[in-house]
């Protein structure tokens, strides 16, 4: 069925905003944290030669650019996940208020991930009833 399968891909996306989301917050507190660890090997910097040593040690201002950068970023995808909760709250009440049997099935089957047999007790039906209703509906899997 379309909605079971819009509806899983919706959980997906969230999932992966919500990876998203805890990568851009571990970067930014490991920068955070760079900005008062000092390096192991203290050297001075000479500024008026061209970057071409290699070295661990990121200049305050590369480091205070990644900062802003990744806190844009954070704050654009939080926004993004907190609509996308929103849809899925929406579609979730708007699944449950369908009729019929088939929507019942499939969305215990394909979103809730429920065995037919325990899909079979849930919705007060014979197993070999609700093993024909899920066998005429695809299943969808990612």
């Amino acid at each position: 069925m379309e909605i079971a399968r819009c509806y899983k891909d919706l959980l997906l996306e969230i999932q992966i905003y919500n990876i998203r989301v805890e990568d851009i917050e571990i970067e930014l507190d490991s920068l955070k944290r760079s900005i008062y660890t000092p390096p192991k090997e203290l050297e001075g910097v000479d500024y008026s030669q061209v970057k071409t040593k290699i070295s661990n040690v990121i200049p305050f201002e590369d480091i205070a650019n990644r900062i802003i950068v990744l806190k844009d970023q954070l704050h654009r995808n939080r926004e993004i996940l907190d609509k996308k909760n929103q849809y899925r709250k929406k579609m979730k009440n708007n699944i449950k208020k369908l009729s019929g049997i088939d929507y019942h099935v499939t969305y215990l089957r394909d979103v809730e991930d429920l065995s037919l047999k325990d899909i079979a007790q849930k919705l007060n039906y014979d197993y070999s009833h609700i093993k024909r209703v899920s066998a005429r509906n695809k299943r969808y899997e990612h």
